[in-house]
């Protein structure tokens, strides 16, 4: 395997540490040039390559980055997407699964993602771990939310009742989980790449915050880490498990990126600012030096609209 090394990217500014997720334009594009030339146009020359894309976009892309055009900070999990799936998907195998045959299939597969980001030059491999093998109650949530219901006796109930499901069957999944990353090490010792385990919106999700932290404790964080997600932590919020800020702060020193959109509430998410509801500047303070800053705008976002919103987050997190 030939590694190849990331091109220097001008400049040091806050803005130059923004990437974007090749999830905003893969699919309107046929050739690997045509996506970085439209990213290119926003102003932004670092990219994550997204689960959704496809083998032949690969070349392209390589070229322009040879070119010294672009870098490739990050690598979404399942990338490209495997010969086997019809579609794309961060889910089509998982880690904390049960079956066999699913867990083993998302550790060759997530072993071929390590190895094309360190192809690609890329720092960083972003991860979806699983769910909990639950009947999933946060669409009811939501619903509910959604429905002004939110503050009530019947909310907290279902609420308390996911929370308790989840506790029953959480610890050994979470078993299943730790043996799928203890089998990864050696391919990330091999490659140099990190694996960021990613937070999502649903509470039957693994792993939570704690969770994060338990499985960091425990393997360290040289080769894995945290990955923040702004629109999956604030829907979670939303929902009314724990603090956003509060959260962000305290993982920061395990955070090796984020995914940056914004989110209508209750889950209305890969929206660009001012559009949602987080209140950007109050994580500025929190951002960690070490971390890298990926844009994940949903593939209807308009390309003003992304540069808008980029602008207001670097203004308000450079006045921090």
């Amino acid at each position: 395997m030939t590694e190849t090394a990331a091109p220097t990217v001008q400049g040091d500014t806050m803005r130059d540490r923004f990437a974007i997720s090749t999830h905003w334009n893969a699919s309107r594009h046929k050739t690997g040039e045509g996506i970085v030339d439209e990213i290119l146009e926003l102003g932004i020359r670092r990219l994550e390559l997204g689960y959704d894309l496809r083998s032949y976009h690969v070349d392209g892309i390589k070229r322009k980055q040879d070119a010294g055009e672009v870098r490739i900070d990050s690598v979404h999990n399942y990338c490209p997407v495997p010969p086997e799936a019809t579609r794309g998907g961060p889910e089509l195998y998982t880690l904390a699964v049960g079956h066999w045959q699913i867990h083993e299939a998302a550790i060759m597969s997530t072993t071929q993602t390590i190895q094309f980001a360190a192809e690609m030059g890329a720092k960083l491999v972003v991860m979806h771990c699983g769910n909990v093998a639950i009947r999933p109650l946060t669409p009811k949530l939501v619903a509910m939310s959604d429905q002004g219901e939110r503050y009530t006796n019947a909310y907290e109930k279902l609420k308390l009742k996911l929370i308790t499901q989840r506790e029953k069957k959480v610890t050994a999944q979470l078993g299943f989980l730790m043996r799928g990353l203890e089998r990864l090490i050696p391919t990330l010792e091999a490659t140099g790449v990190r694996l960021g385990l990613e937070i999502l919106p649903t509470y039957e999700a693994i792993p939570t915050e704690a969770e994060v932290k338990t499985i960091l404790q425990h393997f360290g964080d040289s080769h894995l880490c945290y990955w923040h997600d702004f629109g999956h932590a604030q829907i979670r919020e939303n929902l009314g498990f724990g603090s956003h800020v509060q959260s962000f702060a305290e993982l920061g020193p395990v955070m090796g990126g984020m995914h940056i959109h914004d989110v209508v509430p209750t889950d209305g998410d890969h929206r660009m600012p001012p559009s949602g509801m987080i209140n950007f500047p109050l994580f500025g303070p929190h951002i960690p030096d070490h971390s890298l800053l990926v844009l994940e705008p949903g593939s209807k976002v308009e390309g003003p609209d992304v540069k808008r919103g980029l602008d207001l987050i670097v203004d308000s997190w450079t006045e921090t």
